[in-house]
Parts: C-alpha cells; structure tokens; sequence
C-alpha cells in the first residue's frame, strides 16, 4: 500500500489503465482523482448488469493494483443507463478518456 511522501506517477497509471478498459465493451469511460495519496478511479459502463464486463473490469482493476503496489487505490464502478451521460455522475475527477460513440 502505499508509503507516506512516494510520488505517485499518475500518468504511467492512467495510461496504463485507459490501454486497458479500451478493450472492455461497455466501458464507456475512465476518471481518475488524485487527493491525499489515495488514487480514485471511476470507470463508466452501459453495461453494469453485464458479468462479463464488470468481471472484465475487475481484472483490469487487479492488474493496475498489482502493478502498482505502493499506490493505495479506490475504485468505483459507475453504471451509466440509458439516456445518461457519466457526467451526471461524476462532477471532481480529471476525465482520462470518454468513448464517442
């Protein structure tokens, strides 16, 4: 988890975590905020009833954690139904990506 003072190098992080979810579906997004050493994570889905994908989601979620062992992580998973946009949900986070189509 992560150490008192250690930089967190959000880009490497972000980077890594868009290349991913890209591949995902469903995922129609990814937000991320950075406060107080915690490095929160929104990832958007149309598909949030979809095991498949919320699975897939997780996967990615475990690969960044162990990646990035002295980063304390908080992810969230926000369903974004039909005739919403994600942000309805999510007004403080940096966006990373936000798919068009």
């Amino acid at each position: 988890m992560g150490t008192p003072g250690t930089a967190i190098d959000h880009k490497t992080i972000t980077e890594r975590f868009e290349s991913r979810l890209k591949e995902i579906d469903g995922v129609v997004s990814l937000h991320f905020s950075l406060r107080d050493g915690l490095f929160s994570t929104w990832v958007g889905t149309n598909r949030f009833n979809d095991d498949e994908v919320r699975h897939a989601i997780y996967a990615v979620e475990d690969q960044i954690e162990s990646n990035f062992q002295d980063v304390r992580f908080d992810f969230h998973i926000i369903a974004i139904p039909p005739g919403r946009t994600v942000e309805d949900f999510i007004s403080n986070a940096n966006l990373v990506f936000k798919r068009t189509t």
